[in-house]
């Protein structure tokens, strides 16, 4: 990742347009954390508040109470689109439950994340078929997607809809790998992250946006943060992540609060910008990896450790705060990259 954007400021190119050009902006979803139904009416009509169409619900630890939850979120937010992910919390009879229960609600959400643990094939296969064959509900596989072989896996055996690409997963070439043999088997995209800050979401945005085949945008997370101690790579514009045209790297500083969101305004999808520097490399990344050589000077990790705004809770486990790395690589050239992801415990 800071490889590739070095070698991008280094030729004066944006990352969106290194990766294809398609747009320079993306709109993500917001997350609700598991949580009680009045803390999520809560969350809901702020997000309500600021724009966001698209709400993604943590459930999967008590079929019961994700229920209440999802009540008391349609009455302060009844035309919002629900992705659920039960980051594994569920089987296959559980989440086939959730969809029935859902449908006597009037709820159809627009994607159902992973649903069962990531190694039960079979109930991922029988929660797909049932989600589409029922409802019309697309089913993603996350955690049972880490590599090119899982995907093959998923995309041969039919096993789900959509796969939900996660640099931290697989890397910035695997995740490149796993889309072009999804979109070959017309497989849907999603792209996502773990909790991070916005240089590995700036890094995710600006792929996606360049590329333009992702289905469902998920890169949320800096919004979850109480302090991002991060700058530049991309704007955040109302509610929409839009990604920068005429930035790429990102800078480390102190911890700041971000400013303050202005609340009541649409995301705003597309603003006109500045046409970008005259390139002097091929634009093409694939044309890049064939073509461009790199002399890395020198190449530094640094912790960054931050807490959350809120503590959040998934099926598995609960985060009152994060901890990320963030590299920073030199090129010969005097270019600069960042790349960063968040630690594995």
């Amino acid at each position: 990742m800071a490889v590739i954007d070095a070698v991008a400021n280094s030729i004066r190119i944006p990352l969106w347009r290194l990766f294809g050009g398609a747009s320079n902006s993306v709109t993500t979803d917001i997350t609700i954390p598991i949580v009680t139904p009045n803390e999520a009416a809560q969350l809901a009509a702020k997000y309500r508040g600021q724009g966001f169409q698209t709400l993604k619900l943590n459930v999967g630890k008590n079929l019961n109470s994700d229920m209440e939850v999802l009540k008391a979120i349609r009455l302060v937010h009844p035309d919002c689109s629900f992705i659920l992910d039960a980051n594994e919390g569920y089987t296959s009879k559980q989440a086939i439950e959730v969809l029935d229960r859902l449908n006597e609600m009037g709820v159809t959400p627009v994607l159902f994340e992973q649903p069962v643990h990531r190694d039960d094939w079979e109930g991922l296969r029988d929660v797909s078929v049932a989600a589409m064959e029922r409802y019309r509900v697309a089913v993603a596989a996350d955690e049972s997607c880490r590599s090119l072989l899982d995907a093959q896996k998923i995309i041969h055996g039919n096993l789900a809809h959509v796969i939900n690409i996660k640099l931290a997963k697989m890397g910035v070439l695997g995740a490149l790998e796993v889309i072009d043999a999804a979109r070959k088997a017309g497989i849907a995209l999603m792209i996502g992250g773990m909790v991070e800050t916005r240089i590995a979401m700036g890094f995710a945005g600006h792929l996606a946006a360049g590329l333009g085949c992702f289905s469902f945008i998920d890169l949320d997370t800096p919004l979850l943060l109480s302090e991002d101690p991060v700058y530049g790579g991309y704007e955040a514009v109302a509610t929409c992540e839009r990604v920068s045209a005429s930035s790429v790297s990102r800078t480390i500083i102190p911890p700041a609060r971000a400013p303050a969101r202005q609340p009541n305004r649409s995301p705003t999808l597309r603003a006109p910008t500045p046409p970008p520097p005259t390139p002097t490399e091929p634009s093409g990344f694939d044309a890049l990896k064939d073509t461009f050589s790199v002399d890395v000077a020198a190449a530094e990790a640094r912790p960054l450790d931050m807490p959350l705004a809120a503590p959040f809770t998934i099926a598995s486990s609960r985060l009152d705060a994060v901890s990320n790395v963030a590299v920073r690589v030199e090129l010969s050239s005097g270019a600069v990259g960042w790349g960063g992801r968040a630690q594995s415990k």
